[in-house]
């Protein structure tokens, strides 16, 4: 992450990870897999009281074993990306509208899917 100088105070950040997911019962490791990915994401002040923000991810997981049902091991690729803003409208009180949309590929199509998601939230701070 950092954070730059400046009337707008800018923040960026990133990170690399990977992990393995591991199953406790066995005769289940298509349901285990290793996930590799990447994130990147940053905010501004544009005005006193109203930050922008955005961020994107990109995930690739391989799963452990064969799917029983379509014979084939699973692997997927996850692209998310989210925008919005922060506007505080009173002292403690902000609401942030935002859009985020996801597309997971992957070669069992049953598991392939984008979706878009639109929200409001108003928050208080005490």
């Amino acid at each position: 992450a950092h954070a730059f100088p400046g009337t707008l105070n800018a923040v960026l950040f990133g990170s690399v990870y990977g992990g393995h997911e591991d199953t406790r019962a066995s005769g289940f490791a298509h349901l285990g897999h290793k996930p590799l990915g990447l994130r990147l994401g940053g905010q501004l002040s544009v005005a006193p009281t109203t930050s922008l923000f955005f961020g994107a991810s990109h995930e690739q997981r391989k799963y452990d074993g064969a799917d029983p049902i379509f014979g084939t091991t699973r692997r997927d690729k996850q692209t998310d990306l989210r925008f919005g803003l922060s506007y505080v409208f009173s002292p403690g009180w902000s609401v942030t509208p935002q859009i985020a949309h996801t597309d997971n590929r992957s070669n069992l199509q049953l598991n392939a899917y984008s979706r878009t998601v639109t929200s409001l939230s108003v928050r208080r701070d005490f």
